[in-house]
C-alpha cells in the first residue's frame, strides 16, 4: 500500500508519519496509530483502509525504523508526539491507538486535541517480560549494537549488558485525561513456559492494578496473547470504533 510520508520536526527530534494526507478531511477525526517495539516495518498498515470514518496516520516509536530522539524514553516519546499532534492536527479531534510500548506513549499524551485512547496490551512492568528476554539480551550484548539502541533498550525495557531492572509504567494510569480503553490479551504472562505465540505482556499483578483504576475501560481478549493484531483484531476494531464515535461527538 503506497502511503505518503511526512516528517514533523519536534524539539526532541524528527517524527515521520505515514498516511493518505491528500485525502484528509477536517470534518473527520484523526486516528493516530503508534506501533510497538521491534515489530514489522509495515505492521497495521491495513488500518489506513479499515476506518473510513477517520483519517488514519501511522507512526513508529522513535528509533524503530526511524531516527532516534535526543533521549529515548516513554515520557520523551510522548512529549514529541504531543508536538506532532499540535502541529499536524491543530483544532481537530484525535484518537490515538498505541500498540504495546506505543500504548504507554498513547496514555501519556496531553495534547488538547486528544479525544480518546486505545492501548493494546501495554506492559506496565518490564522485569517479568520473559518472552522478550533473549532478544533484548542479544541486542545489548552484540558487538554491533549502537549507543543509541543500547540506551533505547535500557530506558524502555531496563535491560543492559550487566543485567536488568524493572521499568515501572503504572504511573501512566493515573495521568489519562480522555476516555481510555485498554485491550489486554487473555493468555497470561505467568508462568514462563513454552508457547506457540507470545502471551499477554500484562502481568497478573498489573491486571489487578488495571482493574482497580477508575475511568479505564479494560477489554479482555480471552484467547489472545500480546499480538492482538493476529489473535483479537475484532476486539481492537470494536475499541477503536468506540473511540472514534467519542471523537465524532466532539466535532462541531
Amino acid at each position: 500500500m503506497q502511503l505518503e510520508q511526512r516528517t514533523v520536526r519536534t524539539s526532541k527530534g524528527d517524527i515521520p508519519l505515514w498516511g493518505r494526507f491528500g485525502q484528509h478531511d477536517a470534518s473527520r477525526p484523526v486516528l493516530l496509530v503508534i506501533r510497538g517495539a521491534f515489530g514489522g516495518r509495515d505492521d497495521w498498515t491495513i488500518l489506513v483502509s479499515a476506518f473510513p470514518q477517520a483519517d488514519v496516520v501511522l507512526a513508529h516509536l522513535p528509533g524503530m525504523y526511524t531516527p532516534f530522539l535526543d533521549r529515548s524514553s516513554v515520557p520523551d516519546f510522548a512529549a514529541a508526539f504531543d508536538e506532532v499532534i499540535a502541529r499536524m492536527f491543530a483544532n481537530r479531534r484525535v484518537v490515538v491507538m498505541g500498540l504495546s510500548i506505543g500504548g504507554l506513549v498513547a496514555m501519556s499524551l496531553k495534547a488538547k486535541e486528544m479525544a480518546a485512547v486505545v492501548a493494546c496490551d501495554p506492559p506496565l512492568s518490564t522485569i517479568g517480560l520473559w518472552p522478550m528476554r533473549d532478544k533484548l539480551r542479544e541486542i545489548v550484548t552484540s558487538e554491533l549494537v549502537t549507543p543509541s539502541l543500547l540506551a533505547w533498550v535500557e530506558n524502555i525495557f531496563g535491560v543492559t549488558p550487566r543485567g536488568e531492572v524493572n521499568v515501572d509504567y503504572r504511573g501512566v494510569l493515573g495521568g489519562t485525561t480522555v476516555p481510555t480503553s485498554i485491550v489486554v490479551g487473555g493468555v497470561p504472562l505467568e508462568p514462563e513456559r513454552a508457547l506457540a505465540q507470545f502471551p499477554s505482556f500484562v502481568s497478573s499483578a498489573d491486571r489487578e492494578v488495571l482493574n482497580a483504576c477508575p475511568g479505564l475501560e479494560v477489554m479482555l481478549a480471552p484467547d489472545a496473547g500480546h499480538n492482538l493484531a493476529k489473535t483479537a483484531a475484532w476486539l481492537v476494531v470494536v475499541a477503536v470504533n468506540g473511540a472514534i464515535l467519542t471523537a465524532q461527538s466532539q466535532i462541531r
